[in-house]
């Protein structure tokens, strides 16, 4: 952006020093050829911070502006717990269950042969049948959590009630679960990374998709594509806007740096230096943000000189042209 004050010494200037702008309203430009331009002696150039940049061609997966955020995974955590807890009391009523039926099979032998008593064959066979009950109960509150859990988060009840090193970088908070609602285009599948913009600032992350997993948004009615990543700038329940890669053929077109792009009264547009001294004001009508730039689709070519410093000084002199003479 350049400074108000610089722009009102730069208007000063140019008024005392009569710089010519062809299209303006003079007579005596009726039969030159390249009116309509914006004309600017090299002399003023100079004291200029004008710079151009030719317009390359540029291949871009299609891509779909969309939305996302970081999953709360407080929920998911408290399950966890539960669930381990309701694991290790089914585990322990198993071995308790193997005990009680190992010493129940030892005593009917013994009574068999008469080693022992009705009595005690009765006791065992009381014991054998509590740690059963004690067995089934916590079998059955275990299955119950998970599948009441699975009715919310999908496969992630599953993922979260195991021990292997990709849940315990979720527990410490060293990887992240994004989400991202399914749109209605075809997402690409092998997405490795996600072009990703939060207040105003533009990043690349790495992104491990979990194709397998599929867990509803109740909110938005909306299943969601889930990914993971370790990027610890990323802060549970962080919203995000995003550039998700899209299935199909890749989009063509060329590229300019974002300080290119220029917009009045909702029109985007650029300055294309023509030859040494002379500029084109020209409209674009269709194009797609990209890292560090745009992709534009319409009216340029490759290798056209666009202006990438000093557009807002070619804008204010353009207005300042159009300004008729008192006269």
């Amino acid at each position: 952006m350049i400074p108000v004050h610089y722009l009102l010494c730069f208007f000063v200037c140019a008024l005392l020093s009569g710089i010519p702008v062809a299209g303006a309203d003079d007579d005596d430009n009726d039969d030159d050829p390249i009116s309509g331009l914006l004309t600017l002696p090299l002399s003023v150039q100079h004291t200029m911070p004008i710079e151009t940049q030719p317009a390359q061609r540029l291949q871009l997966k299609a891509r779909l502006s969309h939305y996302g955020s970081v999953l709360d995974l407080t929920a998911l955590l408290s399950f966890r717990g539960q669930c381990l807890a309701n694991k290790q009391m089914m585990v322990q009523a198993q071995a308790q269950f193997n005990i009680s039926q190992a010493a129940l099979a030892r005593v009917q032998t013994m009574y068999r042969n008469k080693a022992t008593s009705l009595r005690a064959l009765e006791q065992q066979k009381r014991q054998w049948f509590a740690d059963q009950a004690a067995l089934n109960t916590a079998t059955l509150r275990y299955h119950i959590l998970i599948r009441k859990t699975r009715l919310q988060w999908r496969q992630l009840a599953d993922i979260f009630c195991q021990q292997h090193g990709q849940v315990v970088d979720l527990v410490t908070g060293n990887s992240k679960i994004i989400a991202i609602p399914r749109p209605h285009q075809a997402v690409m599948s092998a997405v490795n990374t996600l072009d990703i913009n939060i207040s105003g600032v533009q990043q690349t992350i790495t992104v491990q998709p979990l194709p397998n997993i599929d867990v509803f948004d109740v909110v938005r009615q909306t299943s969601q594509i889930l990914f993971i990543t370790h990027d610890e700038h990323l802060h549970n329940k962080q919203h995000f806007n995003v550039q998700l890669p899209l299935a199909g053929p890749a989009q063509h077109g060329l590229f300019i740096p974002a300080s290119a792009m220029l917009w009045h009264l909702g029109q985007a547009f650029v300055y294309i230096k023509v030859d040494p001294e002379h500029f084109r004001h020209q409209n674009i009508d269709h194009y797609t943000a990209v890292k560090k730039g745009y992709l534009v689709f319409d009216n340029i070519k490759p290798g056209d000189e666009v202006v990438v410093r000093g557009g807002q000084i070619l804008l204010s002199y353009e207005f300042r042209s159009q300004i008729p003479d008192d006269d």
